[in-house]
């Protein structure tokens, strides 16, 4: 009976003779085109499609992998003498011989240039010399702690003997992996045992236009997939291919295959077969129906003999219920243009279309209550949005605000605006963990929304950045300063109280619509800049400094030539002074906070360079500690501390270093000059050895020898040739310019003044007494 009920209602016999009439039809002719399709296509389908996927696959293999591989090979075997420069330096240290570096670059350079449809650099990584050469960016020397950078991706499978492979990376920010042959040198050498690594980064779309080249014929899209799965590149541009596609691709132990797919509900043939260079997998995805254009006609007259059908039934249907549907029918039509189509749901109650009426407003009334609860739950992301687009003026015109303004029923009109920015930068609040910093900013946010009132409105969001920040629309009837003022620092009060903070809260200027709301944005990132140079502000308002923002005047130009002249000297007292100067024109003078900015950057540089100059580094002068510690400066004060204290350790290290190295220096100029006593030595000879002026070198020995340069260097001469006329047979003459005397004259004049003989007397006296001691001991 219920059976029986259903069926004889309006909409049931409508759709019973509409539905028989449709499923003859299009059984009919659907199951006679099936085995027509069936019979004669599928076999000439696969045939043709795995020859096209054949001979895009040799195209792919000769014209970018494999020419890439002959590239490689080409550098690691010295087929040409081209590459003499890079293999020279595998196995020679680069010290004396750094133009083999810029041949090395030249010769990279070559490679790129006459393959630039393909390569986009090659780096080459030297091991022995901890050095990377790149033909884009030159070398580059690793410290011995430094990281490989190639060798993040060199990862040759354990247990083989593969010295090369492709890998893809994709580098950060960047949309698109980037593609590169990497591989050994020498080339039978896997894992770390090879002298260096070379890498040859493909030209980005460069398999992509092969691809488009070899398949701008073929029918489908042309996929290339590495050995994870992961797309590559294709011909058109297409949505990677779902997983299970691909999945079903990489379990196949077979080289080449073809298969029927359903993508997004679209039916077919996936072809693949496997590239012969590294073992990726190239597919083919045509859709099936791309292969029958040819049945267009018989598709068309389908199409015609289904609406015939569809138009029988309607005829059909409007005949057989006319009478007993014509009195609902204005009525349902009108609720139709109302609320649209209205499913109906199986039971009792709803097998007329008078439940449907009561249906649909039933379901109405469930509808509005779901939409206002989904509004509520939205409103935070709303008006978010909404206050981001207002400060970044990204709204078009006053129609999109107000459409947006109803969302969170909200009236703007006749109000003028202002921004307000709070932030709170200390160095604990940046290392707070993500969920308290949510937790102060939501905090804060709901104190500044609770100002809001009959005459005035406040819309807060966060501000990105690495502190906590908020940007505020604070809106009322008309400007009032001192109102916005006292608002703000009930805020500064309360997030003192709480969170034991002072914020830096700065004002841009009044705007009249809500839609200039950018420009007073603007003004409030300026004002917020002079909060490090005004810590002590409550608050940044234009009327105080947009005076200060709008002076162009820098400040005097003879306090970084004082800084350098204090860091030179080495004058602590002189580097506080200039630094107290600066801090006081920064908090007090009348300078912008750019020029202010400007001049702390050029002391950073005036210290740099000075480090520089006394043949250090910074690194090297100042701790871990300190060098972290110049991150987290918040306010002027801090960074003049942080100056002074950087001097200190400059010139303390500099001290250090000076005490040590003139003994050091002295030591070196002694070993010359004992190693060069035939030669003309002089005082201005040694100071270019050492690198010092002549004068401060003379000063410096006589310092540490306690005698002047030209006497220490008569004495060795006078103790070597004293030590050759004992133990030999050369002449006078000969020893004197063995020593560094070209007059045997003059040599005869100071021998005699050290020893108090000439040097034949001393000879023979010498003589005498070796043949006086066998007599002496009886024999």
């Amino acid at each position: 009976m219920k059976l029986a009920s259903r069926l004889n209602t309006v909409f049931y016999k409508l759709i019973i003779s509409y539905s028989l009439l449709v499923l003859a039809t299009t059984f009919t002719v659907g199951a006679s085109f099936y085995f027509y399709y069936t019979s004669r296509y599928n076999d000439e389908v696969t045939k043709v499609a795995e020859q096209l996927l054949d001979y895009q696959r040799k195209i792919t293999d000769e014209t970018v992998f494999l020419k890439t591989e002959n590239l490689y090979t080409g550098i690691v075997t010295n087929r040409s003498s081209n590459s003499d420069p890079i293999l020279f330096l595998f196995d020679e240290p680069y010290l004396g011989n750094q133009a083999k570096i810029s041949e090395a670059q030249r010769v990279l350079q070559s490679v790129v240039k006459t393959n630039a449809d393909l390569v986009q650099s090659i780096e080459v990584f030297f091991r022995r010399n901890r050095m990377t050469l790149s033909s884009t960016s030159g070398v580059t020397f690793l410290r011995p702690d430094d990281p490989v950078p190639l060798e993040r991706w060199w990862k040759p499978a354990p247990g083989t003997n593969r010295s090369a492979q492709w890998v893809r990376e994709l580098p950060a920010g960047a949309d698109e992996a980037d593609t590169l042959f990497i591989g050994s040198y020498p080339f039978n050498l896997p894992g770390n045992e090879n002298k260096g690594l070379i890498a040859i980064h493909l030209k980005p779309g460069a398999l992509y236009t092969v691809l488009q080249d070899s398949s701008r014929n073929t029918p489908g899209a042309v996929i290339v997939i590495d050995s994870t799965g992961e797309r590559v590149t294709d011909s058109q541009d297409a949505s990677a291919p779902d997983v299970k596609l691909i999945g079903q691709v990489m379990e196949s132990a077979a080289d080449h295959g073809h298969f029927l797919h359903a993508l997004d509900g679209v039916k077919t043939m996936v072809s693949y077969t496997t590239l012969s260079s590294n073992g990726w997998k190239l597919l083919n995805i045509t859709a099936v129906d791309t292969f029958y254009k040819g049945l267009q006609n018989m598709q068309r007259v389908l199409v015609l003999v289904t609406l015939g059908a569809v138009f029988l039934g309607l005829a059909a249907a409007y005949m057989f219920t006319f009478r007993m549907y014509n009195p609902l029918r204005r009525v349902l039509e009108k609720t139709r243009s109302l609320f649209g189509e209205t499913p109906q749901t199986p039971g009792s109650a709803l097998h007329n279309e008078y439940a449907v009426l009561d249906h649909v407003i039933d379901n109405l009334s469930v509808k509005v209550t779901e939409l206002e609860s989904t509004l509520d739950v939205s409103r935070p992301l709303i008006q978010y949005n909404l206050v981001s687009s207002l400060l970044q003026g990204t709204i078009a015109d006053a129609a999109e605000l107000e459409e947006r303004l109803k969302l969170l029923q909200l009236n703007m009109e006749g109000m003028w605006f202002t921004a307000v920015l709070i932030k709170l930068d200390s160095r604990e609040f940046r290392r707070l963990s993500v969920e308290n910093r949510q937790f102060v900013t939501y905090n804060l946010i709901k104190e500044m929304e609770r100002l809001s009132g009959a005459q005035s409105l406040w819309l807060a969001i966060e501000a990105p950045g690495s502190g906590i920040g908020i940007w505020a629309a604070a809106g009322a009837a008309a400007p009032n300063n001192a109102s916005l003022y006292s608002s703000l620092r009930q805020i500064a009060e309360y997030a003192c109280d709480n969170f034991t903070a002072n914020p830096s809260i700065s004002i841009g200027g009044w705007v009249a619509s809500p839609l200039e709301l950018q420009r007073s944005r603007q003004q409030a990132e300026e004002l917020m800049r002079y909060g490090y140079f005004l810590p002590e502000a409550d608050l940044l308002t234009p009327e105080a400094l947009l005076q200060r923002e709008a002076c162009g005047e820098a400040l005097p130009g003879d306090w970084a030539v004082r800084l350098d002249k204090a860091l030179r000297s080495a004058s602590q007292s002189d580097v506080r002074s200039v630094l107290d100067e600066f801090a006081t024109a920064s908090r007090e003078g009348p300078f912008s906070a750019e020029a202010c900015l400007a001049w702390t950057r050029e002391a950073i540089a005036i210290f740099h360079r000075y480090v520089k100059d006394m043949h250090c580094s910074s690194s090297d002068v100042l701790s871990p500690e300190s060098q972290a510690a110049f991150a987290e400066l918040f306010t002027a004060d801090q960074f003049v501390r942080w100056f002074e204290q950087a001097a200190a350790a400059a010139f303390r290290y500099l001290e250090e270093r000076g005490a040590n190295r003139h003994t050091e220096i002295i030591a070196r100029v002694k070993a010359y000059i004992v190693q060069h006593l035939e030669e003309d030595l002089s005082l201005n000879l040694l100071a270019d050895q050492v690198q010092l002026s002549p004068r401060y070198l003379g000063k410096l020995f006589k310092e540490e020898t306690s005698m002047s340069f030209v006497d220490y260097v008569t004495e060795e001469r006078m103790r070597k040739a004293r030590d050759l006329i004992v133990s030999g047979s050369q002449t006078i003459e000969q020893i004197a310019e063995e020593v560094g005397f070209h007059s045997p004259a003059y040599f005869i004049k100071k021998f005699k003044e050290t020893f108090g003989m000439t040097p034949k007397a001393f000879r023979h006296a010498y003589l005498m007494q070796a043949e006086s001691l066998p007599r002496e001991n009886g024999i």
